[in-house]
């Protein structure tokens, strides 16, 4: 669990930046996480969907290290948004939440055996999915819900 060590320190110094208005400095760390973590830069993981966020992290890994790595890199998707909602900019933040959903469903759901140790993420869920709420959820994501709620025995929103 050294991913999760590493972006416990990450989101320290993210929500530091972002109680303290330096938005800039807090996304400058989600993207360099997002460069440690996966090696790809904000810039250029926002340009792929989901699916391909998600098929590049499971490249030669086994299911659990696919899903501590969709975790985290959900977890700086939702706080990437997280910021642009902060700084009230006119950008669409909706497709970074509906990543950062897609990823956090992905890893749980591919860690069924120790869904557990991952239940701090379920109130993410909950956030992104009334953030969303008005917007149009692909039929995947949609799926990979259902999926969760079958999960956790939750009643499907």
């Amino acid at each position: 669990m050294r991913m999760i060590e590493q972006l416990v320190r990450v989101l320290a110094k993210i929500l530091f930046n972002k109680e303290m208005g330096n938005y800039r400095r807090a996304f400058d760390e989600v993207d360099s996480a997002l460069k440690e973590f996966t090696g790809l830069d904000y810039n250029f993981i926002t340009g792929l969907s989901d699916k391909d966020i998600i098929a590049l992290l499971k490249i030669y890994e086994d299911n659990e290290i696919t899903g501590a790595k969709c975790l985290v890199t959900g977890k700086l998707f939702k706080e990437a948004a997280d910021l642009k909602a902060a700084e009230n900019t006119n950008l669409d933040i909706s497709s970074d939440y509906q990543k950062a959903l897609s990823l956090y469903l992905e890893g749980i759901l591919n860690n069924k055996n120790s869904i557990e140790l991952f239940s701090a993420f379920f109130k993410d869920i909950e956030e992104i999915l009334e953030r969303i709420k008005d917007d149009e959820i692909s039929p995947d994501i949609k799926l990979k819900l259902i999926k969760f709620y079958e999960l956790t025995g939750k009643a499907f929103i």
